[in-house]
């Protein structure tokens, strides 16, 4: 027999080699297949974070001793075992032109028609096998008023900072509908922001400043709003230095075409007096208490102004709104007589341009429900002779120590994995001196990519009744709720198995309550949880495991490489034998 050529030698030995290997992967992936046929893969939910007993905080003016003790919260641990379910589905708001602000249209999405409600205990899943849709309450939002904060001339245009007054619940987000919420300018006539300002924009605590994408440079909130009254700076400059300036400033979500409120502000830049407004000790005050506003007024007529009927006379005068009543002037600059609302400026006394005075008034608050929510005060600045004035506003919130105040807390799990069942405790607890007065509700605002939700009253400390909706995820109690009373819910559901690794599910839960220190504002708190890959491996024996894939679904991988090598292999073999002959 002739000897094999060297050609011949490597093809052969190539051959083996293939078909050898593409043997010991069939036989492999069969192991890996047999070995996963027999396993389940458990799917075991995130345990369950203890409630925290809730921290009683003085709201307000109320006293630390008008608070009622809490008693203790215990543990999911302690609490008595539930069945378990399967989850199923104002005054005068003045600018310096007098216009009205344009109407802001709140966005509702439409609610789901709920059932006649029933107690938990004997709800049942849902007929169809449908997820739950996300539940997104009503949104309403305003913006409330527009004030300059300071004006100067410069070089022959102006310098103005206006202040932007915001109330909104709406609930922003980049993972919510809609995504984030933005504030910021729109259709600026002669007036644009100050190019020479480092940070433009002063926002409230929770919001950036700055730009977003494609959108001008403004106020960025990503997460939910509960806020009335929020205060916003912008510093602006004009184009000229007499006539009229004028711009909208507007409240969007990022990825809507509409406005969630709008206000125009028309500025006169002849207008010779500025004045503004603003309360000390914060926006909520007792019922019958005492509250002083700190008003500062600035000539900006390019001149002096003299006082006394003759001259300029020029004149401060307080509007005292329904609910509240004239006090006294706590604080007078020199060269100013004040009487009853108004103050003037002494006569033949000459009052500097490009300077400013400062006073403190104070007023009272009606006692009883007449004292009761949102008093707007405002103050005009004004000469009778040879000046245009101007008017500033400042709206309080009044409370009654009949009204009360109720904290909410939620706790759940840090991560998940697609497809987990996961579960969120949820505590409410009045920590005013107060009963709480019916209905109260709590709504759990489930949030995209969790399906099959149910929300459910678990126990309280006074063994109250709650009736729990699952069309809306609501629990409702329609009795009177004493003092350092608590209820505990949960909230279960299932993530849904093609949530992408990263997301980040932010569940959010509020109570409502009628006789509210802050009345038409829920309390709100919420849970972040992040979801990661799947914790659960599939078990492989030590043999396997120097294979690149292990698994039900390397054993796939496996058998198809393996396969694959033997074919090679053969058309190798193949290609030898046509060579050969």
């Amino acid at each position: 027999m002739d000897s094999m050529s060297p050609r011949r030698l490597v093809v052969g030995t190539l051959i083996a080699v293939l078909t050898a290997f593409g043997l010991l992967f069939v036989l492999s992936g069969t192991a890996n297949a047999d070995e996963g046929a027999g396993e389940e893969v458990a799917t075991e939910a995130p345990a369950t974070e203890p409630a925290p007993a809730p921290v009683s905080e003085p709201v307000g003016e109320v006293a630390v001793e008008d608070v009622a003790e809490v008693g203790d919260v215990p543990t999911v641990d302690e609490l008595p075992e539930v069945d378990s379910q399967e989850p199923s589905a104002e005054p005068v708001e003045e600018g310096d032109s007098g216009e009205e602000a344009a109407a802001a249209a709140p966005l509702a999405d439409e609610a789901v028609e709920p059932d006649s409600p029933e107690p938990v205990a004997e709800a049942a899943a849902d007929d169809d096998d449908e997820d739950d849709a996300p539940v997104v309450p009503t949104a309403t939002s305003t913006i409330d008023d527009i004030e300059i904060v300071s004006r100067t001339e410069n070089a022959g245009v102006w310098d103005i900072t206006y202040e932007i007054t915001l109330t909104s619940n709406e609930d922003c987000g980049p993972f919510r509908t809609g995504g984030d919420c933005i504030l910021n300018l729109a259709n600026e006539i002669g007036i644009a922001i100050n190019p020479n300002s480092k940070d433009a924009w002063t926002c409230p605590t929770g919001w950036t400043a700055g730009k977003k994408f494609y959108h001008a440079p403004g106020c960025t909130r990503s997460s939910k709003l509960q806020d009335r009254y929020l205060k916003f700076q912008v510093n602006t400059k004009t184009s000229m230095a007499t006539g009229t300036v004028s711009f909208i400033a507007q409240f969007f979500r990022d990825s809507s075409l509409f406005n969630l409120a709008q206000k125009q502000e028309t500025t006169n830049l002849d207008v010779d007096v500025d004045v503004t407004k603003d309360v000390q000790g914060g926006r909520l005050h007792l019922a019958g208490s005492n509250v002083t506003y700190t008003i500062t007024a600035k000539n900006n007529s390019g001149a002096n102004l003299v006082g006394g009927a003759g001259n300029n006379d020029v004149q401060l005068e307080e509007i005292v709104p329904t609910g509240m009543s004239f006090g006294s002037w706590t604080l007078v600059p020199a060269d100013w007589t004040c009487a009853g609302v108004f103050c003037s400026l002494d006569n033949a006394v000459a009052w500097a341009d490009n300077t400013t005075v400062t006073f403190n008034v104070e007023m009272q608050l009606a006692n009883g429900a007449a004292g009761d929510g949102d008093k707007t005060n405002t103050v005009i600045l004004r000469c009778t002779n040879g000046c245009d004035g101007h008017s500033a506003n400042e709206t309080i919130t009044g409370y009654q120590l009949t009204d009360t105040t109720l904290t909410i807390t939620k706790t759940g799990p840090d991560s998940v994995s697609p497809g987990d069942n996961v579960t969120y405790t949820i505590t409410v607890t009045n920590v005013g001196s107060q009963d709480a007065q019916p209905p109260i509700v709590v709504t759990d605002h489930v949030p995209a990519w969790l399906s099959n939700a149910m929300l459910s009253y678990v126990s309280s400390s006074d063994g109250s009744t709650w009736t729990c909706e699952q069309s809306n995820h609501t629990c409702t109690s329609n009795a009177m709720w004493a003092a350092g009373a608590w209820a505990m819910f949960q909230l279960s559901a299932t993530v849904e198995s093609n949530v992408p690794v990263g997301t980040v599910i932010i569940n959010e839960a509020e109570v409502t309550w009628p006789n509210s220190i802050d009345p038409g504002i829920a309390v709100v708190d919420s849970h972040t949880t992040v979801v990661t890959e799947s914790s659960t491996v599939a078990s492989t024996s030590s043999s396997a495991s120097a294979l690149p894939f292990t698994g039900s679904a390397g054993s796939i991988q496996i058998l198809f490489a393996g396969l694959f090598t033997v074919l090679m292999g053969l058309g190798l073999a193949r290609f030898a034998k046509t060579r050969r002959v």
